[in-house]
Order: C-alpha cells, then sequence, then structure tokens
C-alpha cells in the first residue's frame, strides 16, 4: 500500500511592514509559511521572489479577545442606554434571555449567536477568544470555528437551597465535556460576587484548582456593586430582593475573599477591575499567574470613572483587552478597543497598546506559546492589516491611528 502525504505549500509573503509583537517591527518584511506555520521571518532581500502584499499593508498576528458573552451576538445594538446603573443593566440582559426562552428558542438562538460572534470575530481579525458560556453548555459553535477559543463555563446562585444542584450540574457537565482531555482549552467563571454564595464559589473554585483550569470572574465592576458588598445595601439589594435572591444574613463574597480564592488558581482573569483599589493592585501584582481584562468600549458605554490601566501597568500586571458583547457594545472589533486605548491615553506607546491585544491576551489565557505573536514554528493566525495611508516609521502607531482599507489572513483558505 501508498501512503500520499500531501504537504503544505512553501509561500513567501514581503510586505513593507511586520509586526511579530515579541521583537522589533521589521521594514520590508518577509514571512515564509507553510500552510498555517511560520517557517522565517526576515527583512527582504533583492530578488526574494515572494507574493508582494500591496502598499501601507502590514503583517502582524492575529488579535486575541480575552473576553467577551458571544450570546448576545445577535444584538444589533447595546441593551439599554449609555450610562445604565449595573443592576438595571442586568435587568435588561434577563428581559432579553426572558423573551427568547418565551419562544422557545433560547438555546437554539444562543447557539446561531455564538456561531455568528465567531465569524465576526474572525472577519474582525481575532485569531483567540475566551467567552463566558451559559447553562446548557454546548461546545459544538466553538468546535466547528476555524477560530481558536476557550469556553468558561459560568456558574451563579445566591441563595443556599441553590448550592448543592448547580454544584452538580457543573460537575457533571464538566466531566462529559473535557473527558479525558482534562479540560483543555475550556475554563470556569464564576460569574461575580453579588451573584454567587461563598459556599458554591469556594465549589467552583475548588473545581478549578484540582482541574487546573483557567478561570475568569467579574470583579469590582461597578460602584454598585462595591456599596452592595461593603454595606449590604443599595440598587444590587433591591434587585436581587426582587427577585428572592438575598438573604440579609448570608455573608457576601468581598472583593478581597474572591482575589484570594482567585490568586490560587493556575491562572486567573479579573474580568473589568474598575474599581479596584491600590492595595489590591499590589495583591494582584504579586501574582504572575493572574491578569485583568479591561473592555475599554464597555467601560464607555456605562459612563464609568477613569480607568486606572496606568496603575495596573506601572505595578507590572497583565492587562488584556476584551470586547465585552454586543449587550454593551456595537460590534466584536478588537481594533476598535485598541484603538479606544490609545485615545484615553496617549501617554502609552502604540507598541504597548498593540501588545495588550496580542500577545498578553495570550499570556492571560495560558496560550502565550502558540499565539499573540509571529513565531517561528508557531501558527498564531497571520493576519494582513492594509491601510490607506504610508504606515511611516511607526507601524504600530499606524495601525491604532489610520484608515484601514481591508484586513485578511493569510493561513487560511
Amino acid at each position: 500500500m501508498v501512503i500520499i502525504v500531501r504537504m503544505p505549500t512553501v509561500q513567501d509573503f514581503i510586505a513593507d511592514w511586520i509586526l511579530p509583537i515579541s521583537e522589533p517591527p521589521i521594514r520590508h518584511g518577509l514571512i515564509r509559511m507553510a500552510g498555517a506555520r511560520i517557517v522565517e521571518i526576515r527583512e527582504s532581500r533583492s530578488g526574494d521572489k515572494g507574493i508582494r502584499l500591496p502598499q501601507h499593508a502590514m503583517i502582524v498576528p492575529g488579535f486575541v479577545n480575552a473576553h467577551t458573552h458571544l450570546e448576545f451576538s445577535h444584538l444589533r445594538e447595546p441593551l439599554g442606554q449609555r450610562g445604565l446603573g449595573m443592576s438595571a443593566w442586568i435587568r435588561e440582559v434577563l428581559r432579553e434571555r426572558a423573551r427568547k426562552a418565551e419562544i422557545g428558542e433560547e438555546v437554539e438562538s444562543r447557539r446561531r449567536a455564538i456561531s455568528r460572534g465567531l465569524d465576526e470575530s474572525e472577519r474582525h481579525g481575532v485569531a483567540l477568544l475566551a467567552d463566558i458560556s451559559v447553562a446548557p453548555w454546548d461546545l459544538a459553535p466553538y468546535r466547528e470555528s476555524p477560530l481558536t477559543s476557550v469556553p468558561l463555563l459560568e456558574q451563579l446562585g445566591m441563595r443556599e437551597d441553590m448550592i448543592e444542584s448547580r454544584q452538580q450540574e457543573l460537575w457533571s457537565t464538566w466531566e462529559r465535556i473535557t473527558g479525558t482531555k482534562r479540560g483543555e482549552q475550556v475554563g470556569l467563571s464564576p460569574h461575580a460576587p453579588y451573584s454567587l454564595h461563598p459556599r458554591l464559589f469556594e465549589s467552583i473554585m475548588s473545581l478549578a484548582i484540582q482541574e487546573d483550569a483557567l478561570v475568569a470572574m467579574h470583579l469590582a465592576e461597578s460602584r454598585e456593586e462595591i456599596q452592595f458588598l461593603e454595606t449590604g445595601h443599595g440598587p444590587f439589594r433591591e434587585f436581587l430582593t426582587e427577585l428572592n435572591l438575598f438573604d440579609p444574613a448570608q455573608r457576601l463574597c468581598s472583593i478581597d475573599y474572591c482575589l484570594d480564592w482567585l490568586s490560587r488558581a493556575r491562572r486567573s482573569l479579573i474580568i473589568h477591575g474598575n474599581y479596584l483599589q491600590p492595595k489590591q493592585l499590589d495583591w494582584i501584582s504579586s501574582f504572575p499567574e493572574m491578569s485583568i481584562v479591561y473592555c475599554p468600549r464597555t467601560h464607555d458605554y456605562f459612563g464609568h470613572e477613569d480607568y486606572p490601566l496606568l496603575e495596573m501597568l506601572a505595578r507590572g500586571i497583565h492587562v488584556a483587552i476584551g470586547t465585552d458583547s454586543r449587550a454593551s457594545n456595537p460590534d466584536l472589533d478588537l481594533l476598535a478597543e485598541l484603538r479606544m486605548v490609545a485615545a484615553k491615553f496617549p501617554e502609552l506607546s502604540a507598541a504597548t497598546i498593540l501588545e495588550m491585544g496580542t500577545v498578553m491576551g495570550a499570556e492571560a489565557l495560558g496560550l502565550g506559546h502558540r499565539f499573540g505573536a509571529l513565531r517561528v514554528g508557531e501558527t498564531p493566525g497571520v493576519l494582513v492589516m492594509e491601510l490607506t495611508d504610508p504606515l511611516g516609521d511607526d507601524p504600530a502607531a499606524a495601525l491604532l491611528h489610520g484608515r484601514v482599507k481591508s484586513r485578511y489572513w493569510l493561513d487560511r483558505t
């Protein structure tokens, strides 16, 4: 019997600039690829006969979206209105879910929305993303997409009588979907301190620690949350009381308590962290396996106070970037998030901002060895960004401030 092995075609591409991210930019660069795998990266020489990309084009690694909720990718515009309080906005989220449940399309519409969000993300140049996935958990859309994703199984339950059933639901599902892979490219998401009984939160974290799984938690997202956790009063108490989820005698999960547990995981994501205090940032900085995910346009949509990004970076904290969902954002364009960072923090270099949307995001998800940078031997997703104007001497700045004519993948048919 003769076995024919088809080797991937080796092809050279030449561009005005190549931005490896982990190495300095290369002017008039050449990248050699065997299928999706990078074989060589260098400055082009006279006589090179590779495919010359259009003028004003640069080659970059695929972007990394470290936080989103793809179940809302069907929405044409964000829920509520700009500046709405967090508890009031969550009411809008619950109404949207109830509307889909009433017409009997909750599960199927969620599947379609996730697939739509994955397709949109890929069109925007995202190679890797982390998605908060709600029960009943279905990983089929992620597995069918060429985009690499890390579904994070979300669980919440505030009342004591919910703990046992939610534990069983999560543990049995984890065993079913991870099988012998032991959680590979699947993580866990205890939702938020205002939506979890401490015992349920500890159970989820214990599973994450046992399984060496990535964990993501919404934390210090709003002033309303801080008020509720510190005093037991405010809009969140009213909201949870309406839903029959609040027991005044119940101990609440404080921010410090959550941070202590998150620091024990192999790798953890603090989602938003809009109102973390200096001492809490100091704590986080002492754990390199902890990262914070900043969602710039969602932060702007809710009208939060200035984001403490500079304070985080000054402490050496890994800060990744996320789009959040279309329930608080007009689209899933990670580059648009980076451009808002550039607009709000002009003191940051374009290179640093671009790192947050690539290599820092990949490292936050525990996949920095595969994604976020152009490296020989790896398949990070090789993206072409073609601008309408010259790239000048700082291609990272041109990417963040110039007009994009087109974006497309070199490693996908």
